[in-house]
């Protein structure tokens, strides 16, 4: 056979494809091997994904149910003042959904220089708009023709455990209305406010030419509980966390965004009740004054104060030195935070001058207030003992009144009162002798929210027919 014969193509006409080489043995092997282990990592990792994310699933749903917890019925029969059961199912359910997105953060937005606004929301019984305000109800009429009538306040003012028509700022509402004033009242209450952010509040609207003819400011509790969590008066509420989210997405501090990422987790918020944000109000209050009279404890001058105390007035029995000291600190915070919202009302009046708007503040009440409590608010007074304590000491520094309902001016402007008017005497009469008012410390039912409106009402009658100079003057000649 020639050279050429074996050049030559088969039969077909295709030529024979070269042998290729094998590659050696021990490299297909080790290649095999991590194949395998990288399958088996992966195995591993999606199960253990799938465990992390069916274990929050379930944190998550444990978390809802809270929301239904068959107790917030019988809270909301107390708040709403009902005997209709079905009722207060609904609204509880539609409350405690509302009030559980809140704690969580879904239902609150960004506010530039307050922190936070609630978002829009619609229900039933409880509506904010797009603006993040509760519905008040009659709305008034929105023109130039009527005064307008703007409430700041807290959760109290904005209504909490109350249906939109029953809040504090409707029920004002129907009694300008019933004294032949129409008016347009607007609800700028927000939940966990501080005067200060109130404040804030008002000089956006007057900025925005948004400016009202009366700014009513009904506040004191979160200002106290602040001054109580923070261990300092003037603070927001929960200022670490606004703290700790400052450099949240700074690429050079992943430590915060990691710790805010493991603490928004529904597992960790499950086994770690106490990062949750709806942890009782005493509890937290417990502790921070713990924390704040361990790190005081060595004061030279609380030391004196407490030595002075001791002096003027022994130990009650049952009363140690650790709790004369928690009390003697809890009296400097109220002695601050009273000075802060003189101040802040200071600001406010003044600000209102400027902008033709006449400012009414109100320090809000409290159960530990009430002369008469019933046995549902005895239960609460003995059990937030340190609120007591707090709220107590804040009642007698407010522009100087007392604590004793018999030493309490009546509600006025009067030009010979102190700037800061006093509501705490307004739950003493006798048809609320042994009658629950309060829900908790502070929230009160519908009934209630109707009183308070009633006494706020001369107030702005009254406001109405001043000029904001003249309010300015006569607070100038009594400060």
């Amino acid at each position: 056979m020639s050279v050429c014969e074996l050049d030559a193509p088969g039969p077909t006409g295709a030529s024979l494809p070269p042998q290729s080489e094998k590659a050696p043995a021990g490299v297909l092997h080790k290649l095999r091997k991590v194949v395998r282990a990288a399958a088996l990592s992966w195995q591993i990792v999606g199960i253990a994904l799938l465990w992390f994310a069916a274990l929050n699933l379930f944190a998550w749903l444990l978390l809802g149910a809270r929301d239904k917890n068959p107790a917030f019925v019988s809270t909301a029969m107390a708040s709403l003042d009902t005997e209709d059961v079905e009722l207060a199912k609904r609204f509880a359910e539609e409350s405690a959904r509302l009030n559980g997105g809140r704690v969580r953060g879904e239902m609150m937005r960004w506010e530039p220089y307050a922190y936070w606004r609630m978002r829009e929301s619609r229900g039933s019984f409880i509506n904010v708009g797009e603006d993040g305000l509760r519905r008040t109800l009659p709305a008034g009429q929105a023109d130039a023709s009527v005064p307008r009538v703007f409430l700041f306040g807290g959760s109290v003012m904005w209504g909490t455990g109350s249906r939109d028509e029953h809040t504090i700022p409707s029920y004002l509402a129907q009694f300008l209305s019933e004294s032949g004033l129409e008016a347009e009242v607007l609800n700028l209450g927000q939940i966990g406010y501080v005067s200060t952010q109130e404040l804030a509040a008002f000089e956006q609207c007057c900025r925005q030419q948004n400016v009202p003819t009366v700014a009513l400011f009904f506040h004191g509790v979160n200002d106290v509980f602040s001054s109580i969590v923070n261990g300092e008066p003037g603070l927001t509420m929960h200022e670490m966390n606004r703290e700790r989210e400052f450099n949240l997405l700074n690429r050079n501090t992943p430590r915060p965004a990691a710790e805010a990422l493991l603490r928004n987790l529904p597992i960790y918020r499950v086994l770690v009740p106490s990062s949750e944000p709806a942890q009782t109000v005493g509890q937290r209050a417990q502790q921070s004054m713990q924390r704040l009279v361990s790190r005081r404890a060595s004061d030279p001058d609380l030391i004196s104060k407490l030595d002075s105390s001791l002096v003027l007035r022994p130990l009650d029995p049952g009363e140690s030195s650790n709790d004369r000291l928690l009390a003697l600190v809890i009296e400097e915070l109220m002695v601050g935070t009273a000075e802060w919202m003189k101040t802040n009302s200071a600001i406010a009046t003044s600000l209102g001058a400027q902008f033709g708007t006449q400012v009414v503040d109100v320090w809000q009440p409290t159960v530990f207030s009430k002369a008469a409590p019933s046995p549902f608010e005895q239960q609460i007074i003995q059990q937030e003992v340190v609120l007591c304590t707090a709220f107590r000491a804040a009642d007698r520094y407010i522009d100087g009144l007392s604590a004793s309902s018999s030493q309490r001016p009546s509600p006025s402007l009067a030009t010979n009162l102190p700037r800061i008017v006093t509501l705490a005497g307004v739950f003493d009469g006798s048809e609320w002798s042994g009658k629950t008012a309060y829900t908790d410390f502070c929230h009160l039912n519908e009934p209630a929210n109707r009183a308070i409106a009633r006494a706020l009402l001369p107030l702005v009658l009254e406001a109405l027919e001043r000029s904001p100079q003249d309010m300015v003057a006569s607070d100038a000649d009594h400060m």
